[in-house]
C-alpha cells in the first residue's frame, strides 16, 4: 500500500522503478502516472489529478476503498503516526503475517512488531496462531463481554463433560490381574 512519504518521494522525483514493493497494485500505475506528468513539467498537484483522471474506474473503486480505512484510524486517540499506519495497513490486507506487514510497511520486523503489539494490547489488533505462523487481524469493534462470558461457559461445560466422560470410562473399564 502507499504511504504518504512514498507519495511524497515520487512528487520529489523518486524513479518508480523503487516501488517494486507495490507491484501489481493500481498504486504502481498511479505513481506511474504521476512520474510520466512530472516529466512532461507539471506542477505535482497538476500531475496527481492528471494522474487520477487516468485512472479506469476499478482503479479509482480501488483506491476510494484504500483511502476510506483511513478516516477512521485517524479519529483513534493516542496512536503514533507508525502505529496508525500499521493499523491501516492491516485493515487493508485483513489479516498478515509480521513478515507481510513488515514487507508492505517498508519497516524493520522489530519495529512493525512493537507497533502490533501496542495495537493487541489497545484491543485494535487480534494476534493468533496458524500453521504459517503468527498473523494479525484488525478489530474495528470488540467482542461485547456477555459474548465472551457464553464463550467461556461453554468451553467449561465442554471440559467437564470431557473430564465426566474420562472418570467414568476409566471406572468401567475392568483392570487385569498381574
Amino acid at each position: 500500500m502507499l504511504n504518504l512519504e512514498t507519495l511524497y518521494a515520487v512528487l520529489q522525483g523518486l524513479p518508480v522503478e523503487r516501488l517494486q514493493h507495490l507491484k501489481n497494485t493500481p498504486w504502481l500505475s498511479l505513481c506511474r502516472r504521476i512520474e510520466r506528468h512530472l516529466k512532461g513539467n507539471k506542477p505535482p498537484l497538476e500531475a496527481i489529478h492528471a494522474a487520477l483522471d487516468e485512472c479506469g474506474e476499478w482503479e479509482r473503486q480501488h483506491l476510494r476503498q484504500a483511502l476510506a480505512l483511513v478516516v477512521p484510524v485517524m479519529q483513534i486517540p493516542g496512536l503514533s503516526y507508525r502505529q496508525r499506519q500499521a493499523l491501516v495497513t492491516l485493515r487493508y490486507l485483513g489479516s498478515a503475517t509480521l513478515a507481510q506487514l513488515s514487507h508492505t510497511l517498508m519497516a524493520d520486523r522489530s519495529n512493525t512488531h512493537r507497533r502490533m503489539q501496542v495495537l493487541v494490547r489497545r484491543g485494535l489488533a487480534l494476534r493468533f496462531a496458524q500453521p504459517g505462523g503468527v498473523c494479525y487481524m484488525p478489530i474495528t469493534q470488540p467482542l461485547p463481554r456477555e459474548v465472551k462470558r457464553g464463550l467461556q461457559r461453554i468451553l467449561t461445560t465442554l471440559i467437564q463433560e470431557a473430564t465426566t466422560s474420562t472418570t467414568a470410562t476409566t471406572a468401567t473399564t475392568p483392570t487385569q490381574p498381574t
